[in-house]
Parts: structure tokens; sequence; C-alpha cells
């Protein structure tokens, strides 16, 4: 199953959106849809967005939303997981020519034809896509799942929150109008919001097995680490900010047994069942205490400049980022050992408290290049941003 994004850059009035016309053989021939593309095999979905976005507009976007996964199943086109986002601010002008694919054009969310006699009709839209626009100008919407079956290219099904539709005609009817409370939107369908279990039966529906283990490509527990590179992108998590239910299913997926390309694809998984949960703000979130952050920064400045160079961090509620430049023959390993030791010591003391405090596995991604550099950088400084702590990230005080 291939992994998508598509984002629809927001000025308030209207969204930026690409007109496919320019390639022959393409599925959305003649349809407006957002801007975006296919997953690269070591990419997370905001990697993937923010690096399409560049390609075909050429802004740099400072401030998004994660806001849902759209399941494709078609029995023309290949299978996909479409990850949706939103984007309020950017940095630059769009180039309108930059894309071979398209034509880009502003369009006003009131053109949008996403009901009967709402909007532009000229304005050529898959029918699924009316469907998650109308939840995507909802912006009190929260993360959503919507699942859409296509015949050739007719829409035959859809699925949101995972309750069947029986009829494009029910779904339609039971989204109302794009001001439609959130909730309301639940409740009408009767079904619960997503579960971590209906995440992880969505995204591991392959049981591909991963390579042995070797110094260079080894796996603790669940989530491969690869120790070669020295510019690290590394999150690690209190160990009460994911369910059980998300851990046990992700221990499940090991089976080491089989090397290549599949170690990847199956690394990006994992990554995306813990992604769904980056800022939901579960457990106690004790990081968010001024003095507990206060531990954290302090320990990471012991270890500048001695381990490893402290290039970017951020210190969320129940996880922290950071960007790193590892030094000598020291490793990721030692130094992730090093910062949570200690801490978790310090902070159990303070807060009077026993137990784990770190969960025992975090995820690392070495650095390509210099535009992978700037998208990781970027990811850090404005998480605050993305998960409503802060409206810039200058205002938040633990990230740098």
């Amino acid at each position: 199953m291939k992994q998508t994004t598509l984002c629809y850059i927001d000025d308030g009035e209207r969204y930026l959106m690409l007109h496919r016309v320019k390639k022959k053989n393409d599925a959305s021939h003649g349809k407006w849809i957002g801007v975006g593309g296919k997953c690269e095999a070591d990419e997370a979905p905001d990697e993937c967005m923010l690096r399409e976005v560049h390609e075909e507009t050429g802004l740099t976007v400072t401030r998004w939303r994660y806001r849902g996964i759209v399941t494709f199943i078609s029995d023309t086109w290949d299978n996909e997981y479409m990850h949706l986002f939103t984007a309020t601010e950017w940095q630059g002008e769009p180039d309108m020519g930059i894309d071979d694919e398209g034509e880009l054009a502003w369009i006003a969310k009131s053109e949008l034809p996403i009901a009967d006699g709402v909007g532009n009709p000229s304005i050529n839209l898959w029918e699924g896509d009316k469907l998650f626009l109308r939840l995507l100008l909802d912006e009190q919407q929260p993360f959503f799942s919507m699942k859409l079956v296509y015949i050739q290219d007719e829409l035959v099904n859809a699925t949101l929150f995972g309750a069947q539709a029986t009829s494009l005609r029910i779904i339609a009817d039971k989204l109302s109008t794009p001001q439609t409370n959130p909730q309301n939107v639940a409740d009408k369908l009767s079904a619960p919001q997503t579960s971590p279990q209906n995440v992880a039966d969505k995204l591991s529906a392959s049981q591909t097995n991963l390579s042995p283990q070797t110094p260079q490509n080894h796996c603790r527990n669940y989530i491969p680490h690869f120790e070669v590179k020295k510019t690290q992108f590394i999150t690690y998590r209190l160990a009460d900010s994911l369910p059980s239910e998300l851990i046990e299913e992700c221990r499940s997926l090991l089976d080491i047994k089989n090397a290549g390309e599949e170690l990847k694809v199956r690394q990006r998984k994992l990554k995306l069942l813990v992604d769904q949960y980056e800022d939901a703000g579960l457990g106690e979130c004790v990081l968010k205490d001024a003095r507990v952050a206060a531990i954290i920064m302090d320990n990471l400045r012991h270890h500048d400049g001695i381990k490893y160079q402290l290039l970017h961090w951020c210190i969320m509620p129940n996880h922290i980022h950071l960007l790193i430049e590892i030094l000598g023959d020291h490793t990721r390993s030692d130094i992730m050992h090093s910062l949570r030791s200690y801490t978790a010591n310090e902070i159990n003391r303070l807060l009077g408290r026993s137990g784990t405090l770190w969960m025992p596995e975090y995820y690392d991604r070495y650095i390509r290049d210099q535009r992978h550099y700037e998208i990781a950088t970027n990811y850090i400084l404005n998480n605050p941003v993305k998960a409503g702590l802060a409206q810039r990230p200058e205002e938040w005080p633990w990230c740098g």
C-alpha cells in the first residue's frame, strides 16, 4: 500500500490547488486537487508534505496541521493511504508555473462544489474529495479517518470514523455543511473516534519481515536504529505517552528474518502508528512542568560539545525532539542512555515518584542532505505551534 500526502495551502478565504491537465496518463487528469505526492521510503508524512509543497509551489511551509488519513481502495489504481494537511503560514510566493503535472491557482472556498447547489460546478473534483473537503473546511474538526472505495472513476462507498455508509447520499447528508460540529459528525454516524487498534489495523496490513540485526542496522524491541550517520533527528517519549495497545501492536509486527528494502517500509509503518499520537497529550505530561523541563534542558546542554553538537531541540509535554551531530567515537545509543538515565532519576526525585519514566524505545532518523536538515529543523521548531501550544515558535520557551 503506497503512502501519499495532500496539502491545501490556506490563506483564509482560498485554497491553493492544482488543476491536473499536463500529463496524459494521469488518474486525476482534469481534476482539481491539493498539492502533494508519494512519500519516499524514509520519509514521515510531515516531511513528505513539506518537500512536495516546496517542489510543486516553491513555498516553504512554516505552520501546518495534520488533519486526517484517507484510505483509497480502487479496482483500477494502486490502493493508498493519503495523509491530509492544511497549511496556514509559509515563506515566499507561489510559483504558478513550477509544477509539471498541472496548473496552480487560488480557488475560493465558497467556489468549491462540495454539495449539490454549492460552489462552482465547473471546478471538477473527485466525489471523495468533496467529502473530506467538508471536514477540512471545518477548522474545529478533529483528526479523522475516512475510507473511499472506487470502481474505475466512480465512488461506490465511503466510511467515516469507522461507520459504513450504505450510500454516498447518506454520508453527504450526515456531513451536512462545512460548519458541522465535529462531535455531531461522530454522533450522527453512530461511530466512535478512531481507536489505536483501528489505526494499527489500517497501517499494518502487511506482515512483512525485517532484516537480520547488524551493528549498523539493528532493532531493539520494535524500532530499527541506524548507527552509521552522525547527524540524527531523534524523538523520545514518556512511558505513558502512547496507549498500551499501540505498543503491543508494534511489538507484534516484529519478526526479523528477511533483508532488503522492506526494512525501511516496516520502519515507516511503525513511525506512522506512533505519529497518530504525536501531539495528543496522552499521559501525565510531566514535561510541561517548568522544573522538569529545566532538568531536561540542563542535561542536554551538559553533553553539548562533548558527546554531540546540539543543533535544535524541542521539549513538548510528553516527548522530546532533538537534532544533533554526534561527535568523535560516541554512539547514539550511548548518548540516549546518558540523557534518559540521569533525567529519569532526577525527575522522579523531584516529583516524589518512582517507576519507569521513559519509553524504552525512541525514534531516530539520520539526516540525508541539506534539504532534509531544513525540513527536520522546521518540524522541530514548529512542533509547539502545530500542537496549539504557541502561536509562534519563539513563544515556546523550551525549543531552539
